[in-house]
């Protein structure tokens, strides 16, 4: 499994072409989580090689340096997302027993993104009881989930790559809550705890 995030920083045509799309996916999450101004939180180059093993279940906003039950992801393809190649999995229903979890802690739980598939059901039991919808794409379309939704990619299954760049959105707003995740040690040594996230040359405005 091949992963390079926050190809905008780094690469002209990628920033050129991930700042292009935003006047569509950025205006999409805003209206998706009702709120009037969006920013991004990373990009992710996504290559799940050939014969590379499952993804396994997991949720995206735990990891991340804010707390949001609004954060979203987009998902697009680069190549045909089939069930051969280890196209996405989601859980239905899971975002609302994270989102419980969350009112009732006041944080999210973290779980570790390893080999066994079931290890989210260590903290999720009740996840376990739903049922899994996969997802087949074609090349160039987009799917947007929840931060808080359940979900994982199969194996895949074939001699060829299965590309896929991945977008992950924040309110407006946000502030850090002490997990380093993307950010540079710089970053995080500039930051403490209750700070806002507005900086535009780490998360840009985008709607």
């Amino acid at each position: 499994f091949t992963q390079r995030i926050n190809l905008w920083m780094t690469d002209e045509n990628a920033r050129q072409l991930i700042f292009a799309i935003q006047a569509v996916l950025a205006r999409t999450v805003a209206q998706l989580i009702g709120v009037g101004r969006v920013r991004m939180w990373c990009d992710q180059a996504l290559y799940k090689e050939p014969w590379a093993n499952a993804t396994s279940w997991h949720m995206d906003v735990p990891y991340w340096s804010f707390d949001s039950l609004k954060a979203v992801s987009a998902w697009v393809p680069l190549d045909n997302a089939t069930l051969r190649n280890g196209c996405m999995h989601f859980l239905p229903g899971s975002h609302k027993i994270a989102e419980r979890d969350y009112s009732q802690r006041g944080f999210f739980r973290q779980t570790k993104v390893g080999k066994n598939m079931a290890d989210i059901f260590e903290t999720y039991p009740e996840a376990a009881g739903l049922e899994s919808h996969a997802v087949e794409m074609r090349a160039g379309s987009v799917s947007f989930h929840s931060g808080t939704l359940i979900h994982g990619a199969g194996a895949n299954m074939t001699a060829g790559r299965r590309r896929a760049m991945t977008m992950q959105y924040m309110p407006d707003g946000m502030v850090f809550n002490g997990k380093q995740n993307i950010l540079t040690d710089e970053q995080v040594a500039a930051l403490k705890p209750g700070d806002k996230l507005t900086d535009d040359s780490q998360n840009p405005l985008l709607y």
